[in-house]
């Protein structure tokens, strides 16, 4: 038997743009998981793995994590690869390109 989904239907789930600048667990969970309390849960019980891989770490003054940090951790995890840097400083010898028509006959 499936469990039906629990959501909040008074409001729409939170996204990172609605959280404040430092956030509580649960509220992070909402915005990278959705509304779903098991989904939250997990998501919860998951927060100790995920410091061990870099995660912000809650700080001492608001006992909340820093929620720029947090969405620049998604990024990096799971955001599109990063572009190669336009000189990599490797040196290259310029190539001359040549057409049958312009090479000296013998």
């Amino acid at each position: 038997m499936i469990k039906p989904r629990t959501t909040r239907s008074a409001r729409p789930a939170l996204t990172f743009d609605d959280l404040p600048l430092f956030a509580a667990d649960r509220d992070i969970a909402e915005a990278v998981v959705g509304p779903d309390e098991d989904d939250k849960r997990k998501w919860c019980a998951s927060v100790a793995s995920l410091e061990a891989c870099g995660f912000p770490r809650q700080t001492a003054l608001y006992g909340k994590r820093y929620t720029p940090a947090v969405r620049a951790f998604y990024d990096r995890q799971y955001g599109p690869a990063a572009k190669a840097p336009a000189d990599s400083g490797a040196h290259q010898e310029a190539v001359g390109w040549t057409s049958p028509r312009s090479r000296r006959r013998a």
